[in-house]
């Protein structure tokens, strides 16, 4: 890089080289740093996505269901769990209670109650 008219000594050539190559550095770093951004952006919209798919499908809440409404619940969804209870057993009231608390925090999830004497098919 010499001008005429100019002596550039061979330290002043390498601090060139050397600034030049730092600022390509930078530029490289950016662009991955703005790619990862990026790629985390997506992920991100497509979470958020996800969970309000998931909740117009009734993900969320734990609710009832008749043995007519099972099949057409539990295929509409990837993951499901179905708690088949009977209204005489304390344990059943328990898992219940359990099964409310757990239903918010896990939205990927469809959470449903099927009560076992209304449901001789399944049961």
């Amino acid at each position: 890089m010499e001008m005429p008219g100019f002596q550039i000594s061979e330290q002043q050539r390498d601090e060139i080289d050397d600034d030049e190559l730092e600022a390509m550095l930078d530029e490289e770093e950016e662009s991955i740093l703005r790619q990862m951004a990026e790629a985390r952006m997506a992920e991100i919209k497509a979470k958020v996505d996800e969970e309000q798919r998931n909740k117009i499908l009734g993900h969320g809440d734990y609710r009832e269901i008749t043995e007519q409404e099972f099949l057409p619940t539990v295929t509409k969804t990837q993951y499901c769990v179905c708690h088949f209870y009977h209204n005489d057993f304390e344990r059943c009231k328990i898992v219940d209670m359990h099964l409310q608390r757990i239903c918010k925090e896990h939205l990927e999830t469809r959470f449903i109650r099927l009560n076992a004497e209304k449901a001789p098919f399944f049961i």
